[in-house]
């Protein structure tokens, strides 16, 4: 039901120690045509608190994860962090280099896109590019949604370090994951976490 990232969030905050920053997609400039994307897309809360962390705060790494519209905001908002980074966007330079170390997709659909202007319009299209600066990504997706109206099923990352549909084999057995419960369960939200503590990500 899309809270499940913030779950992750929560815990990578309260057990771990790591400083969270959860927003939602709705917060984010839509890219609109894909073809020919709106050139604020990926700017939104997100992207100014990554650029704070970078210039006023001494950050060093960010890490960016998102589940479904999220996920494809994340794609975004990597592009956008990309262009200020190599100081292709006036005024929004980041004054320190950039780290992302790491990056997550749970069955990411592009951000703003629902099928409707497509052949097939109950297939709303997934996700598959990996985000730009990206050192490590994993994917977590499944394609078994049998949505009555629409079906919902993410795609694995072209690049990504680590793609796993998680009904092939079942992550979360006897139950066959599909878009509205991937991110509520725990195993899936446990391996992104598993991910992520692996690349032993300074605080």
């Amino acid at each position: 039901n899309g809270t499940g990232i913030f779950r992750l969030a929560a815990r990578l905050y309260s057990e771990d120690g790591y400083d969270v920053h959860p927003f939602g997609q709705d917060e984010q400039v839509q890219p609109g045509n894909i073809q020919n994307p709106d050139p604020r897309a990926g700017s939104g809360l997100a992207y100014d608190e990554a650029r704070a962390a970078v210039n006023l705060r001494n950050v060093e790494n960010v890490v960016v994860m998102g589940f479904s519209w999220g996920g494809g905001a994340t794609f975004y908002l990597m592009r956008r962090l990309e262009l200020a980074a190599a100081g292709r966007l006036p005024g929004e330079n980041l004054q320190r280099p950039l780290g992302v170390p790491f990056t997550a997709y749970i069955d990411t659909i592009q951000h703003g896109q629902d099928g409707r202007r497509r052949e097939f319009p109950w297939l709303p299209p997934a996700e598959t590019r990996r985000p730009a600066l990206s050192q490590f990504h994993v994917t977590y997706y499944q394609q078994a949604d049998q949505g009555i109206f629409v079906q919902i099923r993410g795609a694995p990352t072209v690049g990504a370090d680590l793609n796993r549909d998680v009904n092939n084999p079942a992550i979360d057995p006897p139950r066959t994951l599909v878009h509205t419960d991937i991110d509520d369960s725990d195993q899936v939200l446990g391996g992104v976490r598993r991910d992520f503590m692996n690349r032993q990500v300074r605080r």
